[in-house]
């Protein structure tokens, strides 16, 4: 009711509260789940996004990324959005590998 009071669309509760609001819904849907989970959600980045979520310290958690051999260039990308499958662009990873 305070919703209606307030002139707002009580629909909104209605909708998914991880995804970001668009007027294209079934558009944007289609295009998350060809790209895949968001990359708080993808297996294999989940426990890093968890790492920082939980206040451990950042270089703590680019550390352990080094150590399984992944790009630590993902901590700085949306975790909102999946993940595009190429290279991130300037990584600490592949400046450190060198020619």
């Amino acid at each position: 009711q305070k919703m209606v009071a307030e002139g707002l669309d009580v629909s909104i509760l209605d909708m998914d509260p991880n995804k970001p609001f668009g007027g294209g819904e079934a558009a944007s849907d289609k295009a998350e789940e060809a790209a895949g989970p968001p990359l708080k959600d993808d297996p294999k980045y989940a426990k890093f996004f968890k790492m920082l979520k939980m206040h451990l310290p950042r270089g703590a958690v680019e550390q352990k990324m080094m150590a399984e051999g992944l790009d630590t260039a993902i901590l700085d990308m949306d975790p909102n959005k999946p993940f595009g499958g190429g290279k991130a662009a300037g990584s600490k990873a592949e400046e450190a590998a060198g020619p």
